[in-house]
């Protein structure tokens, strides 16, 4: 066996190597891998790239499920699956433990004759397929995977990409189609298209921005961020190609450190909330009493929704729908489509005539008395919804507009989705482009206040997170419908499909991120990502 140690920069220069096919076992996936530096993680995504095109050439006539590209974690040897049925391997090199500079190839031969005659003998006889010449590295943005990963720092963006993780499921043949109503729920292909136009598929009001949008500075380069995630240190880019996120932006004050779209997405698009309204709905509260408009939150909903007296919701204290511990039973679980969620969803979104009001009238048995435990329910904010309304004497979508977007100096209009009588769907469905939701998150993060003006009151974030009860999560608490971490020092705004803007007041960093779902794993990955934002960037 002959060793030859080249730099990364000379590995473009190589020569196309022999592909030799032996069984192997015990190999783990790439993204479980090791990433030691810049220069490795190229090759691996050169390999991988080009991996999968040898997979098809040699496929022939037989039906291959796609070749991907995996390492063993203690040999480091790159192993291809080509096989939908037996794992085979692939490989003539074994990249050795690279250091910073140089990364160790070894010219593999199959027996004890040199290794000249050995390439010879197998380019005519025992081959079934070659790499490419390394030189491809230059053209990575060949692989949208790997111009994710490109070397070299990056501008705080904003960045867009036409790709993203499992792009094809999520409709990129098709142009990212938005398809109708609610198809996107079964539909995974009608995703992106529905969460980035979602005022095309149903009714919405606008909440107008003003002419003039307050100015975001913007870092030259984006940070350099590394976070820790089952056992593997990975990067920003390596979380954006693991996670189906549309939009990614990180601020700090009112400076944007980092701005990325995904799935052809961009800084146009009007990104859904789903339930990241419900904190909207909250500070509106706050605001409306503040004002006056509305006078006690031990008042109870009925003395400002009429329609409501004589019902478990009407005979609720404001306080008690905040903190979501009404009392009234009701079933949120998103994966029982038997769950009372998804009746409140289409008795409002697909504009049953009797709207809001008296789809919260089906909902009318109480299991707890007001403010005893918490249960969270998006009925709650409906109900604070038509209070909001009634006591303000406007719409939501016009009172956001006037005490929130105008304020906030957004850069262009918000929508929000409404029922069929006009009334807005209090529990979600705002539609704002990504650096509107970074203003909002912002603004809280500079505790109500945005460029020396209250938009917020103060105290009325404070008693927030002051009554802030605890939840089935021991790690989190919920406030006046807002997510405080146990300690209350920190909170955030959530929505279903993975909708988040996450604010730390003490550092006044911000996290915005619009995705496609949201399984435990990816939450539990941003807010890894976060926790190292948090200590990175203080």
């Amino acid at each position: 066996m002959r060793r030859q140690a080249v730099s990364v920069g000379e590995i473009k220069r190589l020569p196309s190597r022999l592909a030799v096919v032996r069984r192997r076992s015990a190999v783990c996936s790439l993204t479980e891998l090791p990433l030691m530096n810049d220069g490795r993680r190229n090759v691996l995504h050169y390999l991988r790239s080009h991996a999968r095109r040898m997979a098809r050439k040699s496929a022939g006539n037989r039906r291959y499920r796609g070749a991907a590209l995996t390492a063993n974690r203690r040999q480091h040897e790159f192993v291809l699956d080509v096989s939908a049925q037996r794992e085979e391997t692939m490989t003539t090199d074994r990249l050795a433990e690279p250091n910073a500079d140089f990364v160790a190839v070894e010219r593999r031969c199959c027996d004890g004759r040199s290794p000249q005659r050995m390439f010879e003998a197998r380019l005519r006889v025992l081959c079934v397929a070659t790499f490419l010449v390394l030189v491809d590295l230059l053209l990575l943005g060949a692989n949208p995977i790997a111009a994710q990963t490109a070397a070299g720092p990056k501008s705080a963006g904003p960045h867009f990409r036409a790709d993203g993780p499992n792009a094809d499921e999520f409709g990129r043949k098709e142009g990212y189609p938005s398809c109708k109503g609610l198809a996107y729920v079964q539909e995974t292909r009608c995703r992106v298209g529905a969460l980035s136009h979602y005022d095309a598929l149903f009714p919405a009001r606008t909440i107008v921005a003003p002419k003039q949008a307050s100015q975001l500075t913007r870092t030259t380069t984006e940070p350099i961020i590394r976070y820790d995630f089952s056992g593997i240190n990975l990067t920003l880019d390596d979380y954006l190609n693991r996670n189906p996120v549309t939009g990614l932006l990180i601020a700090k004050d009112t400076t944007i450190l980092l701005e990325r779209y995904q799935y052809g997405r961009s800084d146009t698009d009007r990104l859904t909330s789903f339930s990241m309204a419900k904190s909207i709905v909250g500070l509106l509260i706050g605001i409306a009493l503040k004002e006056g408009a509305i006078r006690s939150l031990d008042d109870q909903a009925e003395v400002y929704v009429p329609g409501l007296r004589d019902t478990e919701y009407g005979r609720t204290p404001i306080k008690a729908l905040l903190l979501m511990s009404s009392g009234v039973a009701f079933s949120e679980d998103y994966v029982n489509s038997t769950s009372d969620i998804y009746t409140l969803a289409h008795l409002t979104l697909e504009q049953d005539p009797g709207g809001s009001l008296a789809a919260l009238k089906r909902f009318n048995t109480r299991r707890a008395a007001p403010g005893a435990q918490f249960s969270y329910s998006s009925a709650e904010t409906l109900v604070l919804g038509l209070v909001l309304a009634a006591a303000t004497q406007r719409t939501l979508s016009d009172y956001a507009s006037d005490k929130l977007w105008q304020p906030l100096g957004a850069e262009a209009n918000a929508t929000w989705i409404i029922d069929a009588t006009g009334q807005e769907v209090a529990f979600a469905y705002v539609n704002a482009v990504l650096r509107d939701w970074a203003r909002l998150g912002l603004m809280l993060a500079n505790r109500g206040n945005w460029f020396g003006k209250a938009v917020v009151p103060e105290d009325w974030l404070i008693a927030s997170a002051t009554s802030a009860i605890p939840t089935a999560w021991p790690q989190v608490k919920y406030g006046y419908q807002v997510w405080f971490s146990a300690d209350t020092k920190s909170f955030s705004l959530r929505g279903l499909r993975g909708q988040f803007i996450l604010v730390d007041p003490d550092s006044k960093l911000v996290l915005v991120q619009t995705a496609l779902s949201n399984s435990d794993s990816q939450r539990n990955e941003l807010f890894a990502l976060w926790t190292a934002l948090r200590t990175q960037l203080p």
